[in-house]
């Protein structure tokens, strides 16, 4: 079903000739994981491991990178890959992208 939803989400952004390089998830949950999949997992937030395995794999300079999200965890997140953190505002995405992009040059 995750796939399914990923590739919908791919096929639909390259309509606007948007495009996903990479897509990560964490299946485990210490509490509500079931079986092999009840364990912590550092890719889960606030961790920060599936971000630091985007760094790695995609040689991305995190001090020129940024995350946007609601949640203290993702703040967390971002913090221990040493990205730059913006919380999510309530007008449009695209316009809360440019400024921090104008803000950020």
């Amino acid at each position: 079903q995750l796939n399914n939803i990923h590739n919908f989400l791919k096929k639909k952004l390259k309509k606007y000739k948007a495009k996903i390089d990479d897509i990560y998830y964490c299946p485990f949950h210490p509490k509500f994981g079931k079986g092999k999949y009840k364990k912590f997992s550092q890719d889960r937030k606030p961790g920060s491991g599936m971000l630091k395995k985007a760094i790695k794999k995609w040689k991305i300079n995190s001090s020129k990178s940024f995350m946007i999200g609601d949640k203290k965890t993702d703040k967390l997140a971002a913090k221990g890959a040493n990205v730059k953190f913006f919380y999510k505002k309530n007008n449009n995405l695209n316009m809360q992208l440019k400024k921090i992009i104008k803000n950020l040059k």
